[in-house]
Order: C-alpha cells, then structure tokens, then sequence
C-alpha cells in the first residue's frame, strides 16, 4: 500500500512540475502572445536565430519567431542539431549554421 501511494505522488509531482516549467518559460519571446506560427510556407525565407534555451530537461531554439526542436521544421529547413552558440539546419539538401549575433552595445559613461 506504502508503494503505491508513494508511486502515486511521485506521479503527481512530476506532473504538477512539468505543467508549471511550461507555463513560466522565461525564455518565451512576446510574440507568443500575437498567436501560433508553425512552419512558414516560404522555403526562401531568412532564417533568423533569435534564442537558445538549453537545460537539463530540453533544448530549444527560436528562429523567426518559431520554438523549436532538433527534427522540428521552421521556413522549410529542419532543425538537426542545437549547440549553446548555434544551430544547425538543413534546407532543400543544403546544411547550415545559424549562429547568435551579438546583441551587446557599448555605452560610453560620463564622468
């Protein structure tokens, strides 16, 4: 009786935590709230590397508004592979490398 029980919490908490690991991303861009965009109809479309999440649990990217995966499809390239500073597609038999571009500006202090 003991095991199930504990069986059972474990089952509960597990499920209680993953619902509310997704609902507080805080990785989640804002365009989130303007709707779903699945994959684009356009194959010659720019590909744009926007973020990249990677935790214990998942490895996620975001290209051109989109959250995916590795095997997840976005402006006709698949995603094959998620590294912390790119990501590799590959599109109409072609692979490529979308790399973070540098989102640091430097400000000059007054003195």
């Amino acid at each position: 009786m003991y095991k199930l029980f504990r069986y059972s919490l474990f089952i509960g908490m597990s499920l209680i935590s993953n619902i509310s690991l997704s609902a507080q991303d805080p990785m989640r861009p804002p365009s989130w709230m303007l709707g779903n965009k699945n994959v684009s109809s356009s194959s010659a479309e720019r590909l744009v590397l926007q973020q990249i999440l990677i935790s214990k649990n998942r490895t996620l990217a975001v290209i051109n508004d989109v959250v995916v995966s590795v095997d997840d499809t976005v402006g006709g390239a698949k995603v094959k592979e998620i590294s912390t500073q790119w990501v590799k597609v590959i599109r109409g038999g072609r692979n490529m490398t979308l790399k973070m571009a540098p989102t640091t500006k430097e400000y000059i202090r007054e003195k």
